[in-house]
């Protein structure tokens, strides 16, 4: 096609020496020296029985509409697809980056045009908005996300002799700065080879980059909270303790040091000083992956540009902890939450009485979809503001106290059972509400054995005592009291947000927040707000159908205390979480 056997002609008949996408000579991929044979300037001139596509828009109005193409010696299996005539006085077309590409529909990986700062303003000059430049953009299918790439003339191996000064094609200062500023991270390769080209020498580098902005750094890994290779961070160097690089023990050996520099707005480097071993920097690499759902909302909510559109709930990759961390991955966005799912099978399990005269204990892992990782869950519960998840336990003739326990991903037995907030009781035990048959006070609604099927539950809300990731239960075997013995489990998705979820700030707000009102429970109550004095804590909330009221209400341990018969003082004790958290919700009542 770069050749000539392909052209594009006016509808006045003039040939263009372009193809669309490109510039004189080139396709698009030859803007960015990604075509499949780098020696040619589009994918369409490998001739080698093999599909391949270039293409592009026609931007230039001097050059529309396109009136014919014309091809010589094509190939057998060669299409032109030529798209409609779209004008307007407003910009179109041009995306901010790979990442809005891809959830626009545009899954093929190649050189785009991308607009990182948007179009400019209709009949005005701004000296600050950058035109559209090409990025390479790799669109990766699983967990789906554009990776937008800017290359540069010099990304192989090269011995530093005073100056590397990097050409990235077609991209300046300001549009790099454009770029940084729409990016969630970005990251960028750099790599040495050397024998005896030591990097630091007693501390001072031999070697230094420079960003755009003409600074100099001599951290070749990382943050930039510590100078020197990736070595340095882990106190691994060849060199042993206080070497900064691998290649500084100097000893005619053959050495590496391989880094990777993701601090956004250093990026990219510019030019690289100094002499003696061999340096490889690779292109710049930005990512619109956010933390979480929440900070992709409040992006789009706040800072999108005209062009783009309010997301909408659905499947999103996110990263939350960013360049250096976990890998990105999928999750469900329920605008603002973000939601990971628990996969089928292993979101509710269960035994039953053991056919001995033993108990038998199992443990039941929990194993998040998508493929997350332990270690991913825990990124988006650290990177998270709150996070939530219900566990429930079914049982008959199977009580929860010493038998039944979760642990989090790190291992950890947590004590107390779902809805305590770590007390080590239910959730019913923390308000004095369990199920009781003969007035007895039961820690849980399990402790009664009678043949009945009971429940304990409820919402883990310390980001501490997350994720469930293991429910072991122990059962007893049968007796003659109890002839039968059952015990389950069910655990729900993960939902992490910026905001306290299901927490209301009393009992009446949680009732007046469905028509139906919803049965009288321990729940988490925040009176004082979110991010404000005390956290939400559990306390009884008794609801009302007529008249429509939600009543906070905290039982005293003992209904009835004797009287001394010398008299004296009786202290009443509550079941409550913490008394001071009780006042709060006495004084933020109305009705008393």
């Amino acid at each position: 096609m770069a050749n000539g056997n392909t052209q594009i002609v006016d509808i006045d008949g003039n040939v263009k020496d372009y193809y669309p996408g490109g510039l004189p000579g080139r396709c698009a991929c030859g803007l960015t020296g990604t075509c499949f044979d780098k020696t040619k300037q589009c994918n369409c001139d490998t001739v080698d029985g093999v599909q391949r596509q270039d293409f592009g828009p026609v931007t230039n109005k001097g050059d529309l509409p396109v009136g014919s193409v014309t091809s010589v010696d094509p190939g057998k299996n060669s299409t032109v697809t030529l798209g409609p005539l779209m004008c307007s006085r407003r910009e179109f077309g041009f995306e901010a980056n790979c990442e809005v590409l891809l959830q626009k529909g545009s899954d093929v990986s190649y050189t785009y045009w991308i607009d990182p700062d948007g179009p400019s303003a209709i009949d005005a000059v701004d000296t600050e908005n950058v035109a559209p430049f090409p990025a390479q953009c790799v669109m990766v299918k699983e967990p789906p996300h554009g990776v937008t790439i800017i290359h540069h003339e010099n990304e192989n191996y090269e011995t530093l002799e005073g100056s590397l000064v990097l050409n990235y094609y077609y991209v300046s200062a300001l549009q790099f700065q454009k770029l940084r500023k729409r990016s969630v991270f970005c990251t960028q390769a750099m790599s040495f080879e050397c024998t005896t080209s030591p990097i630091f020498e007693g501390g001072a580098p031999n070697i230094e980059w420079y960003d755009i902005e003409g600074d100099a750094h001599s951290y070749f890994n990382g943050n930039g909270t510590k100078d020197g290779c990736a070595c340095a961070l882990t106190g691994s160097c060849d060199g042993g303790a206080g070497s900064l690089c691998n290649c500084d023990k100097n000893d005619a050996q053959k050495r590496e040091d391989v880094g990777n520099l993701i601090l956004k707005d250093d990026l990219p480097a510019a030019e690289v000083k100094g002499f003696g071993p061999s340096i490889n920097v690779g292109p710049l690499k930005c990512y619109d992956t956010f933390p979480t759902c929440s900070d992709l909302f409040a992006y789009m909510y706040f800072h999108r540009f005209e062009n783009e559109a309010m997301v909408r709930n659905g499947e999103y990759t996110i990263n939350p902890d960013g360049a250096g961390g976990v890998e990105s991955f999928k999750v469900t966005c329920q605008f603002p939450k973000t939601e990971i799912p628990i996969l089928p099978g292993t979101n509710t399990n269960g035994t039953e009485s053991p056919d001995g005269t033993d108990p038998i204990t199992k443990c039941f892992d929990i194993n998040y979809g998508n493929g997350i990782t332990k270690e991913q869950v825990q990124a988006l519960i650290d990177n998270s503001k709150t996070c939530v998840q219900e566990l429930v336990y079914n049982c008959v003739n199977a009580p929860v106290t010493d038998r039944v326990h979760y642990d989090t991903c790190d291992g950890n037995k947590q004590p107390g059972f779902a809805g305590s907030n770590g007390e080590d009781m239910c959730a019913c035990g923390v308000t004095g509400t369990c199920a009781s048959l003969s007035g007895e006070v039961n820690e849980c609604n399990c402790a009664i054995q009678d043949g009945q099927q009971r429940s304990d539950g409820g919402m883990i809300r310390d980001k501490s005592r997350l994720p469930v990731c293991e429910v072991c239960m122990t059962i007893d075997p049968v007796n003659p009291q109890q002839p039968s013995r059952s015990a389950s489990y069910e655990v729900s998705s993960l939902k992490c947000s910026d905001y306290n979820i299901g927490v209301f700030g009393s009992c009446q707000a949680r009732r007046e927040s469905t028509n139906s009102p919803q049965p009288s429970d321990t729940v988490y109550i925040d009176p004082d707000g979110y991010d404000k004095g005390n956290p939400p804590f559990p306390i009884f909330c008794e609801i009302l159908a007529h008249p429509p009221a939600g009543i906070v209400t905290i039982y005293p341990k003992k209904e009835t205390n004797p009287v001394p018969g010398e008299g004296g003082v009786i202290v009443v004790d509550y079941f409550v979480y913490i008394l001071e958290y009780m006042k709060v919700a006495v004084s933020e009542a109305v009705f008393l």
